[in-house]
C-alpha cells in the first residue's frame, strides 16, 4: 500500500492534478458578475435581444432604469484585450437582469503578464423605455 505524500493527491490523482490546476486558472483569469440594484426585478431577456452600450449616461435621452452593477475582469493570458473584448459577458449578464442597454462607467488595463493585457469593467445594467 502506497501513501500519498501529497495532501492533494489524496484528492486528485496525480496525473489528473496538471488538468484540474489547467481549469482552476482558466477560471479565476475570467469573471463576471452582476450585483442587483433597486427593487424593480424584470425577466431575463432572450440571448438574441440587442443591448445597447453606452459609454456615458449623457448619451441617454430618455428615462431610465438601473437594475445592477456589473463587474467583470479577464487576465487577457496571452491576449490584449480591449472593452470591445468585454462587451458580450456584459450584455449577457444585462440581459440576465432584464436590462436592455449598459452604461460602461470604468475601464482598466490589467498588466499580467509580459504580454498580456487584461481588462477590468465596471459598468450599469439599465432598463431604456421602448
Amino acid at each position: 500500500m502506497t501513501t500519498a505524500h501529497n495532501p492533494l493527491e489524496r484528492l486528485v490523482p496525480s496525473a489528473t492534478l496538471p488538468l484540474v490546476v489547467s481549469l482552476c486558472v482558466l477560471i479565476a483569469s475570467c469573471a463576471t458578475s452582476v450585483t442587483p440594484t433597486g427593487s424593480s426585478r424584470y425577466p431575463p431577456l432572450p440571448a438574441t435581444e440587442s443591448v445597447a452600450v453606452f459609454l456615458n449616461a449623457d448619451e441617454i435621452k430618455t428615462s431610465f432604469e438601473t437594475l445592477g452593477v456589473i463587474d467583470h475582469s479577464n487576465l487577457g493570458k496571452y491576449q490584449k484585450l480591449t472593452l470591445d473584448d468585454a462587451i458580450p459577458a456584459l450584455k449577457d449578464k444585462a440581459r440576465a437582469i432584464g436590462a436592455n442597454a449598459i452604461i460602461v462607467d470604468q475601464v482598466s488595463t490589467i498588466y499580467s503578464g509580459f504580454v498580456s493585457r487584461g481588462i477590468s469593467v465596471k459598468a450599469r445594467a439599465i432598463r431604456v423605455p421602448e
